[in-house]
């Protein structure tokens, strides 16, 4: 009798052990999320993919966890520090990111954090994952305001999904001054450019040219922020039915290299069979010495990149 209680005792020590052994497990596992991704996806580059979700497709990282950006983010700057980070772990890498499954490489970068780690961009928004996302494709922090803004998913266009509509709230269209004097801006600063390829309203950038000159899309009637013209401002309808921003009848793009606000990487580069320029806020092309909205002082400067490398590149290694 005594054996056999004396066996009983070790099998319940035994059996505790196993369980104390599965907690340590857990505690790894939620500290390798707030590290931001396991470590053998981080030594190649953390991966950022698309995935179906409730919300529909959208980014994910190389486990499916969703992805999410925060609005007070600016120019690709991350302000999610202290207990901000520990309930919306940054999406880390300690090389280069790569696309997978839907996912467009020309869309992702790096910032650095204050710590000098490099967290994943994602059409220049710093990616986040969420601390109760414990199973790949759940999306529970959608729509949460916290830590002072909103916390969104994003599509295979960086683009957010809020209330199942796909670019969020109206556009903002504005004027900003850069190195080619005061050009237009989204609302966060980022330079939008015209290209000529595009027949009126119609545009005639589609697939690899969208990816790398991504449309300002909007939900509804765009909105002139501080130096644009309300009047100028208009839509067009893509191929998808979602609504382009035009200006003066032009549809307005992004440039993907253009990862801070007020950059304008894009000017004067010929690509897709045709060339893109900044707009001023007339609603004109801003070519060499020819922005008469210019800088305070009325005069321009002009900085074009180097090489473009003919027409169908510009020098910038398209996929």
């Amino acid at each position: 009798m005594r054996t056999a209680r004396s066996g009983a005792r070790r099998t319940r020590r035994i059996g505790a052990a196993i369980v104390g052994l599965a907690v340590v497990g857990a505690i790894v596992a939620a500290s390798a999320l707030a590290l931001g991704g396991s470590t053998d996806t981080q030594a190649a580059g953390s991966v950022v993919k698309v995935h179906k979700t409730a919300l529909g497709r959208v980014l994910v990282d190389g486990r499916g966890q969703t992805l999410y950006m925060f609005e007070p983010d600016r120019f690709g700057q991350s302000v999610c520090y202290g207990k901000c980070a520990a309930a919306w772990p940054p999406l880390l890498t300690s090389g280069k990111p790569r696309a997978a499954a839907g996912a467009h490489v020309a869309l992702l970068g790096t910032t650095k954090r204050k710590d000098g780690k490099l967290q994943v961009t994602y059409q220049g928004y710093p990616l986040y994952l969420f601390f109760k996302d414990t199973k790949p494709g759940q999306t529970t922090g959608q729509g949460l305001d916290g830590f002072g803004g909103g916390w969104y998913v994003l599509d295979a266009q960086g683009r957010t999904i809020e209330n199942g509509r796909h670019g969020g709230d109206a556009a903002v269209v504005a004027a900003r001054k850069t190195d080619l004097g005061r050009v237009l801006t989204d609302g966060r600063g980022r330079s939008v450019y015209l290209f000529e390829g595009d027949m009126g309203t119609t545009s005639a950038c589609y697939g690899a040219c969208s990816v790398n000159w991504p449309p300002l899309m909007t939900t509804g009637k765009p909105h002139a922020g501080a130096g644009a013209l309300a009047a100028l401002l208009g839509t067009a309808k893509r191929k998808n039915g979602g609504l382009q921003v035009t200006y003066r009848g032009q549809p307005l793009y992004y440039f993907v290299k253009d990862q801070q606000a007020g950059q304008t990487l894009g000017q004067e580069i010929e690509a897709f069979g045709a060339e893109w320029y900044a707009v001023d806020r007339a609603g004109h092309t801003v070519e060499q010495g020819d922005n008469s909205s210019g800088g305070d002082d009325g005069s321009s400067s002009t900085t074009t990149p180097g090489d473009n490398g003919g027409n169908t590149g510009g020098g910038y290694g398209y996929p």
